[in-house]
């Protein structure tokens, strides 16, 4: 399967396994309305997602929620294989509802969890039958996939808590994360790179090196995917103006979230409320 994914596409279950290299660049910012999971096989990368960096090794399990900013990136001389799935909010309603809302709650308490090894053998046995259905397509496809993906968050959610890690970040990443917790906070503020570059006690030029080093993200770019992400839930959503959205948002007109909202989804924000 290719590994790019449609947004449009993902009525169902998704999956896919795929090598990384230092080579590779995630192109876009990125947030989507649909699940993900991460489960790396072997090799080694970084994943910041929303506010926070982390480091993964084989056997780490990440879940990333619909809206959720991430970007996962590749050092040099870093080589990656992980298994990758994609699934609705119609699974994760259906699976939470059998489990309750407590222990649902529990599994996704933090994006990672670190698979201990006796699990690893069924988590990575669990994706590559869903590889194989996601492949076969016939009648029973559907059930298995659906199977093999609620056998995968039980793991999720037993594993939690057991083997998990604090990240041991350098002094300059804990201080670009500030910066991040800062931007996020106040995005719907005039937030500036001078502003951002304080909250991490550094000048913008250092600044906007090491942000875009440690997350994958320019401070521009990460600011206004914040700022997108609130407003096409607004124009899912509410029966607001386009104005009245962009400036609630943090954007200082109009115009410019326009541009920037077409640029990133391909139409203007009164065609994409339309097709919404």
């Amino acid at each position: 399967m290719n590994d790019f994914i449609n947004p449009e596409r993902i009525e169902d279950i998704l999956v896919n396994c795929v090598r990384r290299s230092s080579e590779f660049v995630m192109a876009e910012p990125h947030f989507h309305s649909y699940y993900e999971f991460y489960y790396l096989i072997s090799g080694q990368c970084k994943m910041f997602i929303r506010q926070d960096l982390y480091y993964l090794r084989p056997g780490d399990m990440i879940i990333i929620r619909p809206g959720e900013i991430h970007k996962s990136l590749y050092e040099k001389d870093w080589n990656a294989e992980r298994f990758m799935a994609y699934f609705t909010q119609e699974y994760v309603d259906a699976f939470q509802n059998s489990c309750g809302r407590a222990a649902f709650d529990h599994m996704l308490s933090s994006p990672r969890v670190s698979v201990p090894l006796a699990y690893q053998a069924t988590a990575d046995s669990l994706f590559r039958q869903m590889v194989a259905e996601d492949s076969r397509s016939d009648a029973f496809s559907a059930i298995q996939l659906k199977s093999a993906l609620y056998q995968l968050l039980v793991i999720l959610g037993r594993c939690r808590g057991t083997g998990e890690r604090r990240e041991n970040l350098e002094e300059a990443e804990n201080a670009v994360m500030e910066a991040a917790r800062y931007i996020y906070e106040h995005h719907r503020e005039n937030v500036t790179l001078e502003q951002a570059a304080d909250a991490a006690y550094m000048s913008p030029t250092y600044f906007s090196k090491k942000f875009k080093s440690v997350t994958g993200f320019g401070f521009k770019e990460y600011l206004n995917s914040i700022r997108l992400r609130e407003a096409e839930d607004m124009l899912k959503n509410t029966g607001l103006g386009i104005t009245e959205i962009a400036l609630s948002c943090g954007f200082s007109d109009g115009n410019y979230f326009g541009d920037v909202f077409k640029k990133a989804k391909g139409v203007p924000p009164r065609q994409y409320r339309k097709l919404s």
